[in-house]
Formats: structure tokens, C-alpha cells, sequence
């Protein structure tokens, strides 16, 4: 299971962009792994489309985001939520998407160390991985321009059946297919998010049977910290 990087479609115009989230993770593992609350955010710019889903009671404004940041540090939460890393008077911001999944804060029951990566573009792009090979092979590869920022959290990986062990939950990921030049990823736990980047031209990055790219714990209360 590898990545679909495309070097060569490294944006030109990363200098406006800066390094935002650049080096922000300094997790420390505690020591008794807990179950964590993972928050995903989009990076928006003002040109983004943005509409409203839902009935005029039930609204819900969705943006097509240009890339996507996934932490459960409660820091970086605090930072990102207080604009630390906007640009241009909020014309360039992260925003929560809506979407959180459960990941472990350490190695519970067999979950791997998730590798967190960061590429410096107009759209700044994060990839995570527990797999190994992945996680030697995106710094050994110079030309894909990736920086690693340290162990994001813990996940589990799918048995030989590409199945996830009971009391867990497929985490999908998906990758753009180099759509608008550049590369972007995404996590994602609900089916619907995943067909529907699926219908917009993204491929999986996951088991050919169940589609399942990593495990976490199962939520059965949903919730953004």
C-alpha cells in the first residue's frame, strides 16, 4: 500500500502560504494510551465554493476545501480555532469540516504509530500513515518534498482479510488524483464523505476488498471538542 505522490505538480506559488502548520506538532504520548478525539479541518481560501446543505432549520455551510488537517492535539485545536495560522484577514483560514473519528494516543491493543508528513504548497498538504514501508519511504523520496513532523496519534491496521477487528471502525483515505495540480489527502470514517469524494474523481488508498486503509476505535457518540 503506497501513496499516489506526484512530485512535479508542486505549486509555485507556495512563498504566499509560508510554512503554516509547519513543525506545530509536539505531541507526547501518555502513558497509558487513552481513546482521543481526532478533528479534521479544510484549509479555505475566498474563492472556494462554499453552499448550504440542508433544510432553511437544519443548515449546514459545506466549502470544497483545497486541503486537509487531521489532530488530536488539544493545542493545536486551540490554534487553529483562534486563527493562529490565517492569512490575509481570513481570506486563506482553516476551518473545522465537521468530521472528528476516535484514534488512540498510544500503542493499545496492536495500534501502530501514525507518521505525520507536510508538504509546504499554496494549499499546505498533511499525509499520515502507520504503515512502515510508507512511513521510511515518503523521507527517502527527496523529489515528493515532504517534511516530517513527528507521530500523530495511533491506529490500527486491517487483518489479512482487509477486515478491522470488532470494536473498531474503517478509517478511509482517499487522494485526489492530482486534481488541480496538486497533491491532497484526506481521512475520513463516513461512507457518505467517502462516495462522494469517490464521485468527484478521488481514488482510495486503502484494501481492494473493504476499501478499509487503517482502524480506530468506534465512536458511538460523535462529538467536536
Amino acid at each position: 500500500m503506497f501513496l499516489h505522490f506526484f512530485a512535479k505538480n508542486a505549486s509555485a506559488t507556495a512563498a504566499m502560504v509560508a510554512c503554516v502548520l509547519c513543525g506545530l506538532l509536539t505531541v507526547a504520548t501518555p502513558v497509558a494510551a487513552q481513546v482521543q478525539t481526532a478533528v479534521e479541518y479544510g484549509f479555505y481560501s475566498y474563492w472556494d465554493d462554499c453552499y448550504y446543505y440542508g433544510t432553511n432549520n437544519g443548515r449546514t455551510l459545506v466549502c470544497d476545501y483545497g486541503s486537509y488537517f487531521v489532530t488530536s492535539s488539544p493545542d493545536e485545536m486551540a490554534a487553529l480555532d483562534g486563527g493562529a495560522f490565517d492569512l490575509f484577514g481570513g481570506q486563506f483560514a482553516w476551518q473545522r469540516t465537521g468530521e472528528t473519528f476516535d484514534v488512540w494516543s498510544g500503542p493499545e491493543s496492536g495500534a501502530l504509530p501514525t507518521c505525520r508528513f507536510f508538504k509546504q504548497a499554496f494549499y499546505p498538504e498533511h499525509v499520515y500513515t502507520p504503515y512502515e514501508a510508507e512511513c521510511a519511504a515518503v523521507p527517502a523520496n527527496p523529489d515528493w518534498q515532504y517534511k516530517y513532523e513527528g507521530i500523530a496519534f495511533y491506529l490500527q491496521i486491517p487483518d489479512e482479510n482487509g477486515n478491522c477487528p470488532f470494536g473498531t471502525t474503517i478509517l478511509y483515505r482517499l487522494y485526489n488524483n492530482g486534481i488541480d495540480g496538486a497533491p491532497v489527502h484526506r481521512l475520513t470514517t463516513r461512507p457518505s464523505t467517502f462516495n462522494q469524494m469517490l464521485a468527484t474523481g478521488w481514488v482510495f488508498e486503502g484494501d481492494s476488498r473493504t476499501f478499509a486503509f487503517a482502524c480506530v476505535p468506534s465512536s458511538t457518540t460523535p462529538s467536536i471538542p
